[in-house]
């Protein structure tokens, strides 16, 4: 095994889950806004998808969420 091989695996297996959480958090957000005066339909979605809260959704978050923002056209802002 060359040097670096790990790393490049370590690497490719962090961005299937940056892409995995990226959909959950895109479904979750639009189920919960399809949904936004009956949040006892959204339940169901999060409870088949428990296994995705976690602490490594929760850093993913804390680093997607500033940058998305930092994209966003302040003119859109409510």
């Amino acid at each position: 095994m060359g040097k670096g091989f790990g790393n490049s695996k370590k690497e490719q297996f962090q961005q299937n889950r940056n892409t995995e959480f990226y959909f959950f958090l895109k479904e979750a957000s639009q189920a919960s806004y399809k949904n936004i005066r009956r949040p006892e339909l959204v339940y169901p979605f999060l409870k088949a998808n428990l296994n995705k809260l976690n602490y490594k959704f929760i850093k993913y978050f804390q680093q997607w969420l500033p940058n998305t923002l930092s994209k966003v056209d302040r003119k859109h802002f409510i």
